[in-house]
């Protein structure tokens, strides 16, 4: 990683930890109030933490392809602690826009990667899946579709060339979706950002 490139990185975790503290502080005063769900600040502040980690990530993959490089993924993870944040993986099974609000039906799975894709794939009766020949495996245990509802401010990456690129909100909706493979993290029920995933 180049000098500049080193000090990019740099400010943009110092951000983040900034960004960080504001997350608790904001959520310290929400649990000390008698509000159900979470509180406006601390949702603001928590999808701009998640946001602001996810451009630090999407920087660093694109400059050397390396999704979990400088402890990003441990950064993420844990995230994902954070109260009222959940996070999933989809297949985009249909997507429509109306008042300028983009909606998604999605099919969730889950994904087993290297000695758990093999187990996981055993206990679904599909031990010969051709997945594991790539080490992952998908699981689908539901044909019921989950709607969820993108607005402008959501943060979208996509992948190209097997790395990802933010792109426009607007951009996003005349891509071809269907069939594709995303994660995509809320707080408090509104989706803050969405991931395309990459399959060997």
């Amino acid at each position: 990683m180049s000098r500049a490139k080193w000090f990019t990185v740099s400010a943009a975790v110092v951000f983040a930890a900034s960004i960080a503290l504001n997350v608790y502080s904001a959520y310290r005063i929400h649990e000390s109030s008698d509000n159900e769900g979470p509180g406006n600040d601390y949702a603001a502040a928590a999808a701009e933490l998640i946001q602001s980690v996810d451009r630090l990530e999407v920087e660093v993959n694109s400059a050397n392809g390396n999704m979990n490089a400088d402890g990003i993924y441990e950064l993420r993870e844990t995230l994902l602690k954070l109260p009222d944040v959940t996070k999933k993986l989809a297949f985009v099974q249909d997507f429509s826009q109306e008042d300028g609000i983009l909606s998604l039906d999605l099919d969730v799975v889950e994904w087993f990667s290297g000695e758990e894709a093999e187990a996981a794939a055993k206990e679904d009766g599909n031990p010969e899946a051709s997945s594991l020949a790539n080490g992952f495996y998908i699981r689908n245990t539901s044909d019921e579709l989950e709607t969820i509802k993108l607005e402008p401010d959501v943060q979208i990456d996509v992948l190209e060339e097997a790395r990802l690129q933010a792109v426009q909100y607007q951009d996003f909706y005349s891509t071809e979706l269907k069939d594709r493979l995303f994660y995509y993290t809320a707080v408090g029920g509104k989706v803050v950002l969405l991931q395309e995933m990459y399959r060997p």
